[in-house]
């Protein structure tokens, strides 16, 4: 079983407030000659405002089916 944290040690990972949005992709050089521009309506904010804390001896998984944006 593993330990707990001793209390008032400090995180080993502190994450706060993260933010991440993948941009629309950019047309290509023939599409911009036909007046094609990036669509910013496209864009999506996969993480909003993501906070973590995790202290010595805690293990964290973090779990879902394949493409849902585990790496991200």
């Amino acid at each position: 079983m593993p330990k707990t944290a001793e209390a008032g040690s400090l995180p080993v990972i502190d994450i706060q407030d993260v933010h991440k949005t993948f941009f629309a992709a950019n047309p290509t050089a023939l599409q911009r000659l036909r007046g094609r521009k990036r669509d910013p309506s496209k864009d999506v904010e996969v993480l909003k405002g993501i906070s973590i804390q995790v202290q010595p001896s805690e293990i964290v998984a973090l779990l879902g089916p394949s493409g849902s944006g585990k790496s991200t």
